[in-house]
């Protein structure tokens, strides 16, 4: 049995898995079919061992988050989802915050705002992981992953070691850093340097944005937030409001009436049917625009 030593490995280091595991719930998409083994490592060195003995034997693995920007296959993946949720610690350490990949970036923007520390408010109300956040340096309104960030500790499949990164070399750009690069390096954990500040000033502009989330995103439908990244000089909402795009829809998958920036899954769309509302998108606005959009959603196959 191909998986007998793996699970052996995972009920020796009481693991958390389930075979022939749906993946609905692994997404805010909520599409997908299953996978052969979902694992939930509940601490870092179990998620190495495991990384390392997947990369070892050539098992097909995908790792999620908190699965906001990520579509499943409409079909059954064959290999090994690994799901970071139980990889959530968060701990204050002066003015630094550290968290691992699997934290909720909101947690770690409310931790921050008890301690009186400021810089976090961009992440409240954002549904995502620290993981995805520094993956896609993630942004919004006026801060951005990179802004707030002093190191990470990644795992690397090449050497089976763990090592610290510091700011350079996230090598961050616009949604990108080293991690988009190098297939081989995990991230694990990121430490943030953050500023005191008067707290109730800190939890009014964390309350501010998120209040400005909930009135203008359709937070209620399964969606993977901004369907594409910005482009220069404009907004991609924008452009795909003008084009005539907004509640336009291919099978389940629309174009948020409530947002153009949004798609949503509004009646059981399949991954194909974002795809191809992608796809019509993007030839839409660059023929009325002359403008190239490019996606934020991930799709695994």
């Amino acid at each position: 049995m191909k998986y007998a030593p793996l699970i052996d490995l995972l009920k020796r280091n009481n693991i958390r898995f389930l075979e022939n595991q749906s993946l609905h719930s692994l997404s805010n998409f909520e599409i997908g079919s299953s996978a052969d083994i979902v694992i939930f490592p509940n601490d870092i060195d179990a998620f190495c061992e495991i990384l390392s003995y997947l990369y070892d034997k050539g098992i097909k693995f995908f790792i999620v988050g908190k699965g906001t920007n990520l579509v499943f296959p409409d079909f059954h993946y064959n290999g090994v989802i690994l799901c970071t949720s139980m990889l959530d610690k968060i701990k204050i350490d002066g003015d630094c915050l550290m968290a691992e990949c699997g934290a909720s970036v909101t947690d770690c923007s409310i931790l921050a705002i008890k301690n009186s520390l400021s810089g976090m408010e961009f992440f409240c109300g954002i549904p995502g992981s620290i993981g995805g956040a520094v993956y896609m340096n993630a942004s919004a309104f006026d801060g951005v992953t990179s802004g707030i960030i002093i190191e990470s500790l990644a795992f690397d499949l090449n050497t089976m070691a763990k090592f610290k990164i510091n700011l350079e070399e996230h090598k961050f750009n616009d949604k990108k850093s080293i991690f988009c690069e190098n297939k081989n390096l995990i991230l694990l954990s990121s430490t943030f340097l953050l500023k005191k500040d008067f707290k109730e000033a800190i939890y009014l502009k964390a309350l501010n944005f998120a209040l400005r989330r909930i009135s203008s995103q359709p937070l209620g439908k399964g969606s993977a937030g901004s369907a594409f990244k910005r482009p220069k000089n404009s907004y991609a909402s924008k452009l795909i409001d003008e084009s005539g795009l907004k509640g336009f829809t291919v099978g389940g998958a629309q174009i948020s009436k409530k947002h153009a920036g949004f798609i949503v899954n509004f009646n059981n769309a399949t991954a194909n049917d974002i795809k191809e509302l992608i796809r019509i998108t993007k030839e839409r606005v660059y023929k009325k625009f002359n403008v190239p959009l490019d996606e934020e959603i991930i799709f695994v196959d």
